[in-house]
């Protein structure tokens, strides 16, 4: 980024959905955010591809148990 002359650069992320992202920084910020049960799985991809600790693990059977986790927690906030 030194490197580039403009003052205001571009960052391209592709395939990542605005709204992914928005829950990110929410979820960044604010250690919680509240995702629909469709967008579950761009959601996760997007911080396993971006990295995003606390959501994602280096392990499948963790990162399942962090799906089953937001799910019930998902259609508790959603369906009660």
């Amino acid at each position: 980024m030194q490197s580039t002359p403009c003052k205001h650069p571009v960052i391209v992320l592709q395939d990542v959905a605005f709204t992914d992202l928005h829950a990110l920084v929410e979820f960044i910020y604010h250690g919680e955010v509240n995702v629909h049960q469709r967008s579950l799985s761009s959601f996760l991809k997007t911080a396993e591809v971006l990295r995003v600790s606390g959501l994602t693990q280096q392990q499948p059977e963790e990162t399942n148990n962090v799906m089953k986790k937001l799910f019930i927690y998902l259609n508790k906030r959603f369906l009660y």
